[in-house]
């Protein structure tokens, strides 16, 4: 498998694990949270709307760029 594929799975899994428990991984602030990627530096910022039951995803990110990128896409 090639890396890129590796990476489009890791994604995958890691949109799964969000969707069966959003409240569980790390608040970063203005409800928005985070799930840090096991096998890649990247994270996947996400919004969880308590009352109305909903995910948005905001961004994956590298760990290394720019680490406020993801505050811009929750206000919109």
């Amino acid at each position: 498998m090639f890396a890129a594929e590796r990476f489009v799975s890791a994604i995958e899994a890691a949109v799964e694990k969000v969707l069966l428990d959003p409240k569980r991984y790390q608040g970063v602030g203005d409800g928005v949270q985070v799930f840090r990627l096991d096998r890649f530096p990247y994270k996947l910022y996400y919004e969880f709307g308590i009352t109305q039951q909903h995910v948005r995803f905001l961004c994956i990110m590298h760990n290394k760029r720019r680490p406020d990128y993801w505050r811009g896409r929750a206000a919109e």
